[in-house]
C-alpha cells in the first residue's frame, strides 16, 4: 500500500508538471493591444515591464455629483474630473484566474493635470454594493441614458426613465439606487471598500498613477467578493478612460499563478484510479 501511494504521488507530480503552466503568468489587461512601457519600473513593479498585453473589454465612466448632474450618464467620455471615476476589466477570459494565486496587482492610471489637491490621496478602492454598465452618453442633464442603461451617480445601471426616479421607476424626489439599501447616491462610504495604496503619486500634470490593487483582485480570484470594478475619487486631477487610447488608458497588470484545468484534475483522478486497481489486482 505504502508503495501504491509512493506512485500515485510522483505520477501527480508528474501530470502537474505536464499541464500547468510554468510559473506565475505575467499580463497587463487593457482594452488596445498597443502598450507604451515608458519609465519601465519607474512606473510599476519590474516585474511587469515584459508583461503580454491582453486585450478585454474595459468599462469607464465618470460619476458627477452636481444637482441635475447626478443623472446623467458619461460612459463614453474620454476623461474624468472633479467627479467619481469607475473603471472595470472583465477578466472572465482570462486562463485560469478563478481560484488562481494573485502574486501582485497593480493598476496603472494616465493624468493629464491635478495637483496636490486631490489625485490618489482621494483614493481608489473596490466598489461592493452593485454591479454597473458603461452607458453610451458623454454627460449632460436631460441625457439620462432612461432605456438604454448606464452608470449615473444616482444609478448604477440607469434604467430610470425620469430624472428623479429611482431603480425601479418610483417618484420619491431625488432618491437613488446606489448603496447597501439602494436608496442612496454614489458615496466610497456606502459603496466602496479596501482603499488600495498608492505605489506611485505621479507629479502634478501629465504622468501616471499606481496603485496597488492586489488585495482587491485576491478577493475577486477567490470568489470573496464579485467584479464590481474600481472606484476613484478624482478631486481636481483628470484621468484618461479607455476611450482616451493606447498609451494613455487604464491598465490592470497581473502577476497571477493560474489554477489547474479541469482536464488535469481528471487526469489526476484517473491515475490514482489505476494505481490502485493495479494494486488490488495484482
Amino acid at each position: 500500500m505504502r508503495r501504491c501511494l509512493v506512485l500515485l504521488v510522483a505520477a501527480a507530480a508528474v501530470l502537474v508538471a505536464s499541464n500547468l503552466p510554468a510559473g506565475a503568468a505575467v499580463v497587463a489587461l487593457k482594452r488596445d493591444a498597443g502598450l507604451n512601457f515608458s519609465g519601465g519600473g519607474t512606473y510599476t513593479d519590474a516585474r511587469f515591464d515584459t508583461a503580454t498585453v491582453n486585450t478585454v473589454t474595459v468599462a469607464d465612466t465618470a460619476l458627477t455629483p452636481a444637482g441635475n448632474e447626478s443623472w446623467s450618464n458619461s460612459g463614453k467620455v474620454t476623461q474624468a474630473s472633479s467627479s467619481y471615476a469607475l473603471y472595470k476589466f472583465d477578466l472572465s477570459s482570462l486562463a485560469g484566474f478563478a481560484g488562481g494565486i494573485i502574486n501582485k496587482a497593480q493598476l496603472r492610471l494616465y493624468h493629464t493635470s491635478g495637483n496636490g489637491g486631490g489625485g490618489p490621496s482621494f483614493g481608489l478602492g473596490q466598489i461592493m454594493t452593485h454591479d454597473w454598465i458603461e452607458g453610451t452618453k458623454t454627460g449632460g442633464y436631460g441625457v439620462y441614458p432612461g432605456a438604454a442603461g448606464g452608470a449615473s451617480h444616482a444609478h448604477p445601471m440607469g434604467y430610470n426613465t425620469g430624472p428623479n426616479q429611482d431603480a425601479s421607476g418610483g417618484y420619491t424626489g431625488p432618491v437613488a439606487s446606489w448603496g447597501v439599501n439602494s436608496n442612496a447616491f454614489f458615496s466610497p462610504a456606502g459603496d466602496g471598500a479596501n482603499v488600495a495604496p498608492v505605489v506611485n503619486a505621479g507629479n502634478a500634470g501629465v504622468d501616471y498613477s499606481v496603485f496597488d490593487v492586489t488585495a482587491i483582485v485576491t478577493n475577486w480570484a477567490s470568489g470573496d467578493a464579485p467584479n464590481h470594478g474600481f472606484y476613484q475619487g478624482t478631486a481636481n486631477w483628470t484621468y484618461q478612460f479607455s476611450e482616451a487610447g493606447t498609451t494613455s488608458e487604464p491598465v490592470l497588470f497581473l502577476d497571477y499563478t493560474p489554477t489547474p484545468e479541469p482536464a488535469t484534475l481528471a487526469l489526476l483522478a484517473l491515475s490514482g484510479l489505476a494505481l490502485i486497481r493495479r494494486r488490488v489486482n495484482g
